[in-house]
């Protein structure tokens, strides 16, 4: 039966290769783990510019409107959705409106309205449910 290594105090050598052994298991899984990390950044940056880039091709104040074809409901969602994105892209180009000059009225304003309001989901992605089954913020 052999001792266990808790108990080997006369075998330094075996102890250190364990801790040798152990370190170079630890130091590859962390170069692996660095990996993963900068290819997720370089995932999520690439993807936040390409959303970013199709954001900003449906802004209000583009040109697609006119006076014989105004905005309607669905672009007032659209334009309620860009909303943010908008407003900051209106800051370095004057043309960039948050809202459609060139609108069909009501409709185009309820679109808008419900889409700033409820964005993708609104508040309800960030509620939680107790214990007792109520909602809580």
């Amino acid at each position: 039966m052999t001792d266990p290594l808790w108990t080997t105090r006369s075998r330094p050598d075996q102890v250190r290769m364990l801790f040798r052994q152990a370190d170079a298991w630890y130091t590859s899984s962390m170069k692996t783990t660095a990996k993963k990390r900068i290819l997720r950044a370089a995932f999520l940056l690439a993807t936040a510019l390409l959303l970013s880039l199709v954001l900003a091709s449906c802004l209000p104040g583009d040109g697609k409107a006119t006076p014989e074809k105004p905005a309607g409901f669905l672009s007032g969602i659209w334009h309620g959705w860009v909303a943010p994105f908008s407003l900051i892209a209106g800051i370095f180009n004057h043309s960039i409106r948050v809202y459609e000059p060139l609108n069909s009225g009501w409709w185009y304003d309820f679109g808008f309205y419900i889409a700033l309001v409820g964005g993708f989901g609104g508040f309800a992605l960030s509620r939680k449910v107790g214990r007792r089954g109520r909602y809580r913020s």
